[in-house]
């Protein structure tokens, strides 16, 4: 039964994104970034088809800060849309050359860690030595 549920997940991924994920393999990445911790603008390798975060934070105050940011370029202030990690929140980035992101600093008073969920879509076929890699988090 897991693995069912398994695939009816991923089946639902792949609708919601248009990505054919069937040969994917699943990379789960659970991380917790504290106060003063940022991820700069990037885009994802070219393994990683679909990522999909879920957030875990039993509260999250917007002077928190810690967003994710959907940019239209790598200029962290070209902002298209930004997410706050509440619970339950879930989203969907599919890889591409412009799918640029970043995480905003996690203010100085934040009394929780960002908590996140990573689920990468990875294509164990596609060469990973091309584009930028996502560069991890910074204090």
């Amino acid at each position: 039964a897991r693995c069912r549920r398994s695939q009816r997940g991923r089946a639902a991924v792949a609708e919601a994104t248009g990505c054919r994920l069937e040969d994917c393999l699943i990379e789960a990445r659970a991380v917790r970034y504290g106060p003063g911790y940022w991820i700069s603008p990037h885009i994802d390798r070219p393994d990683k088809v679909v990522t999909q975060l879920w957030y875990f934070n039993s509260q999250w105050p917007a002077n928190w800060q810690g967003t994710l940011r959907i940019l239209g370029s790598p200029a962290p202030d070209d902002v298209r849309a930004e997410v706050m990690p509440h619970q339950g929140s879930s989203v969907l980035l599919v890889r591409s050359g412009e799918s640029w992101h970043c995480v905003t600093p996690v203010a100085a008073d934040a009394s929780q860690d960002r908590r996140t969920l990573l689920l990468h879509f990875v294509d164990p076929a596609a060469d990973t030595t091309a584009g930028r890699l996502a560069p991890g988090a910074h204090k």
